[in-house]
């Protein structure tokens, strides 16, 4: 496979770097000076505008050098390294054409830029400076010295070549090495298995320029297979049916030599018989082996892709298949083995969230059962005591008593109390805890009771679906429940409105109600408590005015 080409922003050079090439740079301007100083046949040579181009080759470097210690990284970018060249190249024309001793100095420009931005960046130099130095130095010799430019020239193509691979290896191991740790670090129970899963294969097909990513799992001894897709929309997850026919997906997926590590590329050319590849790598002797039939190339027609490589994967008594699939890239042996060290990282931190998902939900669970019978016996009883007592007075007041409609009324809204506390209690002891379902129905049963008790009317806008862990949903419900309470105690208002968006990388929550115009601007203000809860959580808090006369508390919690 091709060398990924890595841009120059990705791997700015670190102060180190800058310095060190600094410093080089001033180390080649002192020693060309010297140079010429200590050869009085080559100052007697030279015309006098050779001087102005050392003095402005001398303050180049220097200037570059003063760069990059005030500002701490590499001035210029590549910029500097095209200006090099052309120093470089009248040096070697005023000193002699091909015998220049300052032909060397076209390895630093090819050093520095191999190792700074890559293969491409790097074989563009090498190319570039044979030419002009060829060119240079055959203008500036006899037509009998050819040969040794030419020699020369070749000597720098060849060297140049290997320093550009020799740097884009360097930088394909730091992005490795930086994968490898990011991938280690993605861990947060808060959000969940699955959020992690995304996160990480996401980052996966970026490194490898996959054009998607697709993983197909399935419990032990269970029929159904879960298809995960990851590309430039998102993430999608669906389960497929149960079916052992040969053109079905998930058999195709999992078609490939079982527990082995496969490559597959198609040829460059559709008419060439041979020219791609189809192997797989095993694991207990060691080598690869060609793999047989044509499941790769149904495979890649499936997947509309030029190239795959993929990997198995086992977590928590399941198993499935990971692809890196690309339109555009053939991938290489290397890529499989480095795909296979993702998966070995991967999987023990994710079998770890596992296990601490399910510590927490066993502990919660506990907890709220614990809680619901305390809850029973001391908020749900006397409330039940209370509703037999105004149901009693209310049948023994006479229809023409002035308190009857009133005691009507209390006896209602406690008895539907009742029920709402039975059924909460209920569910809060259920193992589910706050999934989907009951996170929606913990909001809309809070704002049923604050328009039943205190008259506000709360207005729910939630999308069909908030893929979050059970805590975040439980942070979020404390959330909207304080910004409710802060509008009841601070605020006259009778409406409010509550706003959730989800996307795969945050939560945004907005509570919102209106100002009487007629008081002036609203006070400003800062929920503190609420600020806490979302600082904790990561999330950033604002206080909006908008027009007319509504104040938004917006929240966004990333994910």
């Amino acid at each position: 496979m091709k060398p990924a080409s890595i841009a120059a922003d990705t791997y700015p050079s670190d102060e180190d770097s800058a310095s060190i090439v600094g410093t080089v740079r001033l180390v080649l301007a002192a020693s060309t000076i010297i140079t010429v100083l200590m050869d009085p046949a080559m100052v007697q040579k030279m015309p006098a505008f050779t001087w102005v181009i050392f003095s402005g080759f001398t303050l180049h470097n220097v200037a570059l050098y003063l760069l990059a210690h005030v500002r701490r990284h590499a001035p210029l970018g590549t910029l500097s390294t095209w200006i090099d060249l052309a120093w470089y190249t009248l040096l070697v024309f005023v000193t002699g054409g091909q015998a220049s001793l300052f032909f060397m100095f076209y390895f630093f420009s090819i050093l520095t830029t191999a190792f700074r931005f890559g293969f491409d960046e790097g074989a563009r130099v090498t190319l570039a400076s044979a030419v002009l130095f060829s060119l240079t130095a055959h203008s500036a010799t006899a037509s009998s010295e050819v040969l040794q430019v030419l020699l020369r020239a070749a000597f720098l193509l060849a060297l140049g070549y290997m320093i550009a691979r020799w740097g884009e290896a360097n930088l394909v191991q730091k992005r490795r090495l930086a994968l490898l740790r990011d991938v280690s670090r993605l861990s947060n129970p808060r959000f969940g298995v699955e959020h992690t899963i995304n996160d990480v294969l996401q980052r996966v097909r970026h490194f490898f320029q996959a054009s998607s990513c697709v993983m197909v799992s399935r419990r032990l001894r269970s029929p159904r297979w879960a298809l995960r897709v990851i590309n430039d929309a998102g993430a999608s997850v669906a389960d497929l049916p149960a079916d052992d026919n040969s053109d079905a997906t998930a058999p195709l997926l999992m078609s490939l030599p079982p527990g082995m590590p496969v490559l597959y590329t198609s040829t460059a050319l559709p008419w060439l018989p041979r020219g791609g590849a189809f192997c797989y790598y095993d694991l207990e002797h060691d080598q690869w082996r060609e793999c047989e039939g044509d499941a790769g190339e149904r495979l890649a027609e499936m997947l509309e892709v030029r190239s795959f490589i993929s990997t198995p994967l086992s977590i928590q008594n399941s198993e499935g298949r990971a692809f890196m699939a690309s339109v555009q890239m053939n991938y290489s042996r290397a890529d499989v083995l480095f795909l296979c060290q993702i998966a070995g990282q991967v999987v023990p931190v994710l079998e770890n969230i596992y296990l601490l998902d399910r510590l927490a939900s066993e502990a919660a669970l506990r907890e709220r059962r614990k809680i619901s019978r305390d809850l029973h016996d001391s908020t749900v009883q006397p409330y039940i005591g209370l509703s037999h007592t105004l149901t009693a007075l209310r049948a023994k007041a006479a229809p023409d008593n002035p308190l009857f409609d009133e005691l009507d009324t209390l006896a209602l809204m406690t008895a539907e109390v009742v029920r709402d506390l039975r059924h909460y209690v209920g569910g809060f002891a259920k193992e589910s805890g706050f999934s989907e379902p009951l996170f929606y129905s913990a909001l809309r049963h809070h704002a049923r009771q604050v328009r039943l008790i205190y008259g506000i009317d709360i207005a729910l806008e939630m999308p069909v679906r908030v893929d979050i862990g059970d805590r975040l949903a439980a942070a979020a419900v404390h959330l909207i429940t304080e910004g409710i309470s802060n509008i009841r105690k601070h605020t006259a208002a009778r409406q409010a409105w509550v706003r959730l968006r989800y996307d795969q990388e945050s939560l945004n929550i907005e509570i919102e109600n209106p100002n009487d115009a007629s008081d002036g601007p609203a006070p400003a203000f800062y929920p503190v408590s609420i600020s806490e809860r979302t600082l904790s959580l990561g999330g950033t808090i604002r206080i909006e005015q908008r027009n007319p006369a509504r104040t938004v508390v917006c929240i966004d919690i990333p994910i």
